[in-house]
Protein backbone atom coordinates (compact mmCIF):
# COMPACT_ATOMS: atom_id res chain seq x y z
CA UNK A 1 0.00 0.00 0.00
CA UNK A 2 2.88 2.21 0.86
CA UNK A 3 4.92 1.49 -2.59
CA UNK A 4 1.19 2.60 -4.20
CA UNK A 5 0.82 5.53 -2.84
CA UNK A 6 4.75 6.49 -3.17
CA UNK A 7 4.93 5.90 -6.90
CA UNK A 8 1.72 7.80 -7.15
CA UNK A 9 2.85 11.11 -5.43
CA UNK A 10 6.02 10.20 -7.81
CA UNK A 11 4.28 10.12 -11.26
CA UNK A 12 1.78 13.04 -10.31
CA UNK A 13 5.14 15.40 -9.30
CA UNK A 14 6.87 14.01 -12.42
CA UNK A 15 3.37 15.21 -14.48
CA UNK A 16 2.84 17.70 -13.04
CA UNK A 17 6.93 19.09 -13.40
CA UNK A 18 6.21 18.03 -17.37
CA UNK A 19 3.07 20.38 -17.55
CA UNK A 20 4.67 23.12 -16.21
CA UNK A 21 7.84 22.95 -18.91
CA UNK A 22 8.38 26.34 -20.34
CA UNK A 23 8.97 24.17 -24.05
CA UNK A 24 5.43 23.35 -24.15
CA UNK A 25 4.86 27.01 -25.06
CA UNK A 26 4.50 27.28 -29.11
CA UNK A 27 7.11 28.92 -30.70
CA UNK A 28 5.75 32.39 -32.70
CA UNK A 29 5.11 30.43 -36.56
CA UNK A 30 3.58 33.70 -37.97
CA UNK A 31 5.58 36.50 -40.56
CA UNK A 32 6.01 38.27 -37.11
CA UNK A 33 6.94 38.06 -33.83
CA UNK A 34 7.33 40.77 -31.06
CA UNK A 35 10.00 39.45 -28.42
CA UNK A 36 12.42 40.16 -25.71
CA UNK A 37 14.79 38.44 -23.91
CA UNK A 38 12.94 35.30 -22.44
CA UNK A 39 10.29 34.81 -25.42
CA UNK A 40 8.85 35.49 -28.57
CA UNK A 41 5.32 36.38 -28.44
CA UNK A 42 3.22 36.54 -31.76
CA UNK A 43 1.09 33.61 -33.23
CA UNK A 44 1.22 29.64 -34.13
CA UNK A 45 -0.30 27.22 -36.52
CA UNK A 46 -2.82 25.03 -35.05
CA UNK A 47 -5.33 22.57 -37.44
CA UNK A 48 -8.66 21.46 -36.28
CA UNK A 49 -9.78 17.73 -36.59
CA UNK A 50 -10.74 18.76 -39.95
CA UNK A 51 -7.73 19.50 -41.08
CA UNK A 52 -8.81 23.28 -41.15
CA UNK A 53 -5.27 25.45 -40.63
CA UNK A 54 -5.79 28.51 -37.88
CA UNK A 55 -3.64 30.95 -36.14
CA UNK A 56 -3.79 31.08 -32.71
CA UNK A 57 -1.59 33.71 -30.02
CA UNK A 58 0.82 31.79 -28.50
CA UNK A 59 0.59 33.26 -24.94
CA UNK A 60 -2.19 34.18 -22.16
CA UNK A 61 -0.21 37.34 -21.17
CA UNK A 62 -2.06 40.43 -22.26
CA UNK A 63 -1.09 43.82 -23.73
CA UNK A 64 -0.90 45.35 -20.11
CA UNK A 65 1.47 42.00 -18.86
CA UNK A 66 4.29 42.64 -21.31
CA UNK A 67 7.43 44.67 -21.22
CA UNK A 68 7.10 46.12 -24.60
CA UNK A 69 10.28 48.99 -23.83
CA UNK A 70 12.16 45.49 -23.82
CA UNK A 71 10.78 44.62 -26.68
CA UNK A 72 11.04 44.43 -30.87
CA UNK A 73 9.58 42.99 -33.53
CA UNK A 74 10.26 40.85 -36.26
CA UNK A 75 9.34 40.08 -39.76
CA UNK A 76 5.95 41.92 -41.39
CA UNK A 77 5.22 44.71 -39.45
CA UNK A 78 0.89 44.21 -40.34
CA UNK A 79 1.47 41.04 -38.64
CA UNK A 80 3.57 42.74 -35.73
CA UNK A 81 0.27 45.32 -35.35
CA UNK A 82 -2.08 42.81 -35.35
CA UNK A 83 -0.21 40.79 -32.28
CA UNK A 84 -0.30 43.85 -30.40
CA UNK A 85 -4.27 44.39 -31.42
CA UNK A 86 -4.55 40.69 -30.79
CA UNK A 87 -2.45 41.10 -26.71
CA UNK A 88 -4.85 44.23 -26.54
CA UNK A 89 -7.87 41.75 -26.98
CA UNK A 90 -6.35 39.55 -24.00
CA UNK A 91 -6.51 42.47 -21.92
CA UNK A 92 -9.74 42.89 -22.67
CA UNK A 93 -10.63 38.98 -21.85
CA UNK A 94 -8.91 39.19 -18.26
CA UNK A 95 -10.87 42.23 -18.09
CA UNK A 96 -14.44 40.45 -18.56
CA UNK A 97 -13.50 37.83 -16.62
CA UNK A 98 -13.45 40.08 -13.26
CA UNK A 99 -9.83 41.67 -14.27
CA UNK A 100 -9.33 45.65 -13.40
CA UNK A 101 -8.34 47.36 -16.71
CA UNK A 102 -8.90 46.96 -20.52
CA UNK A 103 -7.53 48.92 -23.53
CA UNK A 104 -10.11 51.29 -24.25
CA UNK A 105 -8.77 52.29 -27.93
CA UNK A 106 -5.22 52.03 -30.07
CA UNK A 107 -4.43 54.27 -32.32
CA UNK A 108 -1.33 54.18 -34.59
CA UNK A 109 0.91 57.55 -34.47
CA UNK A 110 3.37 56.23 -36.78
CA UNK A 111 4.25 52.86 -38.28
CA UNK A 112 7.26 52.16 -40.82
CA UNK A 113 9.27 49.47 -41.25
CA UNK A 114 11.91 49.99 -38.65
CA UNK A 115 9.05 51.36 -35.48
CA UNK A 116 5.62 51.03 -34.23
CA UNK A 117 4.32 53.83 -32.32
CA UNK A 118 0.70 53.28 -30.94
CA UNK A 119 -1.40 55.52 -28.29
CA UNK A 120 -2.95 53.31 -26.11
CA UNK A 121 -6.02 54.44 -23.97
CA UNK A 122 -6.28 52.16 -21.04
CA UNK A 123 -9.21 52.28 -18.55
CA UNK A 124 -9.34 50.93 -15.04
CA UNK A 125 -11.81 50.42 -13.22
CA UNK A 126 -10.16 51.07 -9.53
CA UNK A 127 -10.82 54.65 -10.25
CA UNK A 128 -13.06 54.88 -13.05
CA UNK A 129 -10.34 56.82 -15.01
CA UNK A 130 -8.33 56.37 -18.03
CA UNK A 131 -4.83 56.33 -18.92
CA UNK A 132 -3.26 57.55 -22.21
CA UNK A 133 0.05 55.98 -23.31
CA UNK A 134 2.79 55.61 -25.80
CA UNK A 135 3.54 52.15 -27.06
CA UNK A 136 6.82 51.87 -29.05
CA UNK A 137 8.14 48.64 -30.58
CA UNK A 138 11.17 49.25 -32.76
CA UNK A 139 12.34 46.45 -35.04
CA UNK A 140 14.65 44.26 -34.09
CA UNK A 141 18.34 44.48 -34.61
CA UNK A 142 20.17 41.24 -35.82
Amino acid sequence: MRFALLLMALSFNVMAQDYHNEDLTPKCQGEACIVNDDAGYGYYIVESQEGNKAFKLNTDASLLDLPFKDMCSTGNVKEAVQIVQALAGKANQHYYQGGHFKVERITSKSITNSLINLDVTVFSDYDLNTLDDELIVKRCSN
